[in-house]
Parts: structure tokens; C-alpha cells; sequence
């Protein structure tokens, strides 16, 4: 059975003017039965002054007097007798430059040693027929015990390898499963704005700005850094309507470095978007973080956590990270 491979394959890369004149490669030269991966097999032609054929007709390359696959002019094509289960055959013809067929076979048996022959059919300059041959020889080899044994400690490393990789990636996911459970049982999360998520805490304990700040950095992320009207309005809306009852909500600007200078201590950034309540900020003693106001229509305030108030805190999560 004879069957049709168009030329050019992305599995093969064949620069232009690669080939001399004609030639025949084998690659390798020896297989050792069971072990060489691959057996490459290229039949090329290309018209120079070198040749006596200044036009191809055909491209044959055959093993052990058997004719495996054939290139024609006519229409470019490649027509081969094996079976695609049993190698990759692919071909290209062009009248000015390389013209070739190439047989890939994958671990081949022995029966893949023997005399390949690589035959180019044409005419010369006043339209004479011509023709060409080049031979190469490939050898069988019994498998080495070296060898053999040192393949089977390559595959063992592989195999242990891939072992530990299914390992970490389970610890991975067991991993995501068990913060996905708690980020459920501790917050109340929103939708997605701009590639996060914002992060309600939904216990009550007293806390600093240092704990929430760390609890936000376990999940992936940080205290809310609010940078604009847009986001702003997003996470007031969130927790006007998530809110189950807290007073203050911390957010992540500060100005506890130096007074009316606020910043995000994570990123290191200025803060550039404010809107505060009335009253503030108050420069309260000790009141150096932004917080949303419950009691301020949800504006922002100048605060400091206590324990006489209901507080809690505002995560912002990338999505990557987020539940």
C-alpha cells in the first residue's frame, strides 16, 4: 500500500541549501536494538555544477533493493509504501534548490539494518536521461549490558522523578484545598475587580495592623490598597452590602511614619486616593491606619484598632491566589 505525504511537515526543519549536491545520510550509523530511539534516513538532491543532472524527475529511496518511498516531480509529492504506525515519512521537491525524502523511524527493529539507497532520476542539460545512486550502510548491534543497565537507571531516576513531582503537585493541591477551606470559614469573599479579590474578615478578635497584614500575606496578598474612585466605590459597595456588623474595616494606607504622609507599607507606595468622612483624618493619637467607617457612610477614617470596638480587616487577593 502505497500512501501520499505532502512536503514540507513542522516536525521537520530542512534549511534551504543544507544539502550537497546528492547525498544520502544515515542516522545512526549503528542501532542498538531496543535502545537508539530514532533511525533518520535522508535521500537529498540539489542541482549544481557538480552533477550531471541538471533537472530531477524522481527521488527514490529504497532498502535492501526495496523501494520504501518515491519523490516525482510532476506534482511534488511524496508516495511511500510503509505504514504511518511505523515511521514518519515526509518530502519536498523544488526545481532550483534541495529536493529530498525523509524516513523517521522511532526505536527501530533490526530489521531496519541493511543497504539504503538513495537514487535520483533526471535529465542533463540537452535532455538526456541521467541518473545517480549513493549507498550507506546501517548495522545492527546486540544491546550492551552496560548500556542496558545504564538505561534502566536513567529510567528508574526518571520514574522517581515523576513520583516526587505527583508528590509535591498533591501536597500542592491539598494544600490549595485546606486555604480554600479556611478562606471560606474566615471571610467573606467579593466578586472579582481588575484581577482581585477583596477578603472580609468575618471573625471578631482583636487584632493589629501587623496580624491582619500577616493573615492577609498567608492567603497570597495584603491589606486592601485602595488607588482610585473606581476601586474605591467597588469595595464600598462589597462591604455595605457584606457587612454583618463591624465598626471599623482596616484597609492598608498608614501614616505612621511620619504624620499626614500615607502610604502602603507593603508595596512601598504613596497612597494618592482618599475619601474621607467628616472629621477626617483627625490626627488621633495613635489613629495611623485607614480604615472604612461603618457609622461614616462607609467613607474613610483615620483609626486604631481597640478591643471596645467590633474591627475587622480588608484582604486584596489577586485572583491567581484568590478562592
Amino acid at each position: 500500500m502505497w500512501s501520499l505525504s505532502v512536503g514540507a511537515l513542522s516536525t521537520f526543519v530542512l534549511l534551504h541549501g543544507c544539502f550537497a549536491a546528492h547525498q544520502l545520510t544515515t542516522n545512526p550509523s549503528t542501532i542498538g536494538i531496543g535502545l537508539t530511539r530514532t533511525l533518520d534516513v535522508i535521500c537529498s538532491f540539489r542541482p549544481d555544477a557538480s552533477t550531471t543532472i541538471s533537472s530531477i524527475i524522481s527521488l527514490q529511496l529504497s532498502h535492501n533493493q526495496t523501494l520504501l518511498a518515491q519523490l516525482n516531480s510532476n506534482d511534488g509529492q511524496v508516495r511511500s509504501s510503509i505504514p504511518s504506525r511505523e515511521a514518519t515519512v515526509v518530502g519536498a521537491y523544488d526545481k532550483n534548490g534541495d529536493s529530498y525524502i525523509r524516513i523517521v523511524w522511532t526505536y527501530p527493529p533490526k530489521e531496519r539494518a541493511g543497504r539504503y539507497q538513495c537514487k535520483a532520476n533526471g535529465v542533463n542539460f540537452v535532455g538526456q536521461l541521467q541518473e545517480a545512486t549513493r549507498e550507506n550502510i546501517v548495522r545492527a548491534a546486540p544491546p550492551d549490558i552496560n548500556t542496558v543497565v545504564d538505561e534502566m537507571v536513567n529510567l528508574v531516576q526518571k520514574v522517581e522523578t515523576l513520583q516526587k513531582m505527583w508528590g509535591d503537585y498533591t501536597t500542592y493541591l491539598q494544600e490549595k484545598i485546606n486555604v480554600s477551606a479556611s478562606l471560606r470559614t474566615q471571610f467573606i469573599i467579593s466578586d472579582s475587580f481588575r484581577g482581585h479579590k477583596y477578603y472580609l474578615n468575618s471573625r471578631t478578635y482583636f487584632f493589629t495592623p501587623n496580624d491582619a497584614h500577616f493573615r492577609c500575606h498567608m492567603y497570597g496578598g495584603y491589606l486592601a490598597e485602595i488607588d482610585d474612585a473606581e476601586e474605591f466605590e467597588f469595595v464600598r459597595s462589597f462591604l455595605k452590602t457584606k457587612n454583618p456588623r463591624f465598626y471599623e474595616m482596616l484597609l492598608g494606607g498608614s501614616d505612621e511614619a511620619q504624620e499626614g504622609q500615607w502610604v502602603f507599607p507593603y508595596t512601598d507606595r504613596p497612597v494618592k486616593y482618599f475619601n474621607w468622612t467628616i472629621g477626617q483624618p483627625d490626627a488621633g493619637r495613635g489613629a495611623n491606619n485607614q480604615c472604612i467607617w461603618r457609622d461614616g457612610n462607609y467613607l474613610m477614617s483615620d483609626c486604631v484598632p481597640l478591643m471596645t470596638y467590633d474591627w475587622s480587616f480588608v484582604c486584596e487577593i489577586p485572583d491567581i491566589y484568590a478562592e
